[in-house]
């Protein structure tokens, strides 16, 4: 009989118990043999019982444990010293849930406020534990729910294990988001996590804006150090991806001007650099950190795509040694010394794409700056085609903001001899109506000129230099003068009567002294001199840059500083003036391995809110649809 209990009580705790009060209560009694196996035959029932209760391992118990309430109450039924020593006991329908997952304070709950979950998976996971409960345990009237105590995050998705309220019923433990494609060692990352990172790198705020956005709203988040952490891969990733797409873009403009002209020919391109502050540090900001630089096609009947990017940062996110100085790894986002200016790096950013084309075979011919005159980024340009074996590049100077600087400097000149009875502010107001006035004529006479003589530059640049006169004499009321010289005038054409010159001040033509024409004639050198027309032959402007600056100022606006991530951002923003902001987030998605659910209602949201087909693929003959003229 001892050896029996000894044996029953390595099998189980609460079957020993019971057996020792049995064998207590039969010892005092007297009870038969037949009782005693009678007894036996219900200890094995129980063992059975407590066998099917729940599928996982045995945990190793600590030497006092809780007895069950109905245990507890036998064994005082009958006075047994086994309660002796022992805590009180536990009720039937509370479980031991003290986890090493559990992270919340005593008496919270893990799952307290919102969290964001997959539906479909959410369903399936329910499905599975009632039916796997009904399955174990089909007399069990009690719920399934989450184990609140159990549930740990990863990220922006939650993995929860589901329990019964009534008996020992525990689930393993369920995953209630998607995950992607497994990157390098540990578990697979949640899709929701790398698509957050994705949508990032195209907006101002950073990690820390979006947690406390999140946050006012009761939704869990990951900590900041995780989620930048994916941040900072998307970004890598994207750098990657981006420059994927700009060799797509140089393979489709080198075929579209291969079937046009029938030949390798050279292609006009333009570019012009950004920054995050003003260069030299002027006015009340500070000097300039970091710049970026994009390329773009600027030849007539060609995809406006980008052909090539380059940035330069003087910051970095290296750690400081214990002497206050960074230690800078193989890795660091540094690319431009800190002892110079920032606007030096307009060299460097112009070599960096002119490798990156020539490397593609893309021939570089006009190259269109901002600048008056060979700037720092045709010299880089022009230097990286000569070292590649290529003919040298030419300049071409931006006729928009020649214009603009034609407007500046006719707005500093005073002219003496027109308006000088009137007072000294309807005077200014006056004049600058009429230079203005001047500065549109230039820049439409240099368009009627380009669009009939561009063919022959001596003509061009002969019938520039006497529009120059033409113009002062439309001014003035010379209306033979201005049929001769000019070619956009609307006041005086041939077989028409002289109109009122409802554009001038007080619609009345005025009369400039000798000093005041040579003033004129010397700002108007800028637009229409023969050097000016010489540097704008072919009327190509840096619009298609200048677009995209306020396209990349969203991702890196100059009021924060992204140190990390400055280089992902902006090939972020460059992607997205290839595809659409939409398909970039959904191509990068692909490739990153956490595609979007194109039948999801976020993905009609997004379709709707920028009014576009993300669904349509990316072909050759999508890109010539969005980009052509």
């Amino acid at each position: 009989m001892s050896l029996l209990f000894l044996h029953a009580c390595s099998m189980n705790d609460n079957i020993g118990i019971l057996m020792y009060i049995l064998f207590f209560t039969t010892t005092v009694h007297h009870a038969s043999y037949v009782s005693f196996v009678f007894v036996m035959f219900i200890f094995h029932l129980d063992k059975q019982a407590s066998d099917e209760t729940c599928q996982e391992k045995e945990k190793e118990q600590p030497p006092y444990v809780r007895m069950p309430q109905h245990l507890a109450d036998l064994a005082s039924e009958i006075h047994s010293p086994i309660l002796a020593g022992r805590l009180r006991p536990i009720g039937d329908d509370i479980l031991d849930t003290n986890t090493d997952d559990d992270n919340s304070p005593p008496g919270e709950s893990n799952l307290s406020g919102n969290f964001i979950v997959n539906m479909t998976l959410t369903e399936e996971n329910f499905n599975a534990a009632v039916r796997n409960h009904l399955y174990l345990h089909p007399y069990c009237k009690g719920s399934v729910t989450i184990n609140s105590a159990k549930t740990i995050k990863h990220g922006f998705g939650i993995a929860a294990v589901m329990h019964c309220s009534t008996c020992k019923f525990e689930t393993e433990r369920f995953k209630f988001y998607e995950e992607g494609e497994k990157v390098g060692r540990g578990r697979r990352p949640a899709k929701i996590n790398t698509q957050m990172s994705v949508a990032l790198t195209k907006h101002p705020i950073g990690v820390s804006t979006l947690v406390e956005l999140l946050s006012a709203c009761d939704i869990s988040t990951p900590s900041t150090q995780s989620l930048q952490r994916a941040v900072n891969r998307a970004a890598d990733a994207f750098v990657k991806i981006n420059r994927e797409q700009l060799q797509f873009n140089r393979e489709l403009v080198l075929n579209e001007n291969e079937s046009r002209t029938g030949k390798t020919s050279p292609i006009k391109i333009q570019c012009d650099a950004a920054y995050n502050n003003s260069p030299k540090g002027r006015s009340f900001s500070q000097p300039g950190t970091q710049a970026y630089c994009p390329v773009f096609c600027s030849e007539s009947g060609l995809a406006k795509v980008p052909v090539s990017v380059a940035t330069a940062s003087k910051l970095c996110s290296c750690r400081q040694s214990s002497r206050g100085r960074k230690v800078h790894s193989e890795n660091c986002q540094r690319d431009f010394q800190v002892t110079k200016p920032i606007s030096n790096a307009e060299l460097t950013m112009g070599v960096k794409c002119g490798e990156e084309l020539a490397e593609s075979n893309f021939i570089a011919g006009d190259v269109v700056t901002d600048g008056v005159g060979p700037g720092q980024l045709y010299k880089g340009i022009n230097q990286a085609m000569t070292s590649k074996g290529y003919d040298s590049c030419k300049n071409q100077d931006c006729s928009k903001h020649i214009s603009s600087t034609l407007r500046r400097n006719l707005r500093k000149i005073t002219l003496d001899s027109v308006y000088v009875n009137d007072k000294a502010v309807l005077r200014n107001k006056k004049q600058d109506r009429l230079l203005d006035f001047i500065s549109r004529r230039c820049r439409w006479e240099f368009r009627a000129m380009h669009k009939k003589y561009h063919k022959n530059i001596n003509v061009f640049k002969s019938k520039c230099l006497q529009a120059k006169s033409g113009i002062i004499a439309c001014v003035e009321g010379n209306r033979e003068l201005c049929i001769q010289n000019c070619h956009a005038c609307y006041l005086h054409r041939k077989n028409r009567p002289t109109r009122t010159p409802r554009c001038l001040p007080d619609a009345q033509y005025v009369h400039f002294s000798q000093a005041d024409q040579q003033k004129l004639l010397g700002c108007m050198e800028k637009k229409l001199g023969s050097q000016a027309v010489d540097n704008q032959r072919n009327n190509l402007t840096t619009n298609r840059c200048e677009s995209s600056h306020r396209t990349t100022q969203r991702s890196v606006p100059k009021t924060r500083t992204f140190v990390r991530t400055f280089k992902g951002r902006v090939h972020s923003a460059m992607h997205s003036m290839s595809l659409g902001h939409i398909r970039s987030i959904i191509e990068a998605n692909k490739k990153l391995g956490v595609e979007n659910n194109i039948r999801s209602w976020a993905f009609r949201t997004l379709k709707s809110l920028y009014k576009c087909n993300p669904g349509l693929p990316v072909t050759k003959q999508n890109l010539i649809k969005q980009y052509t003229t």
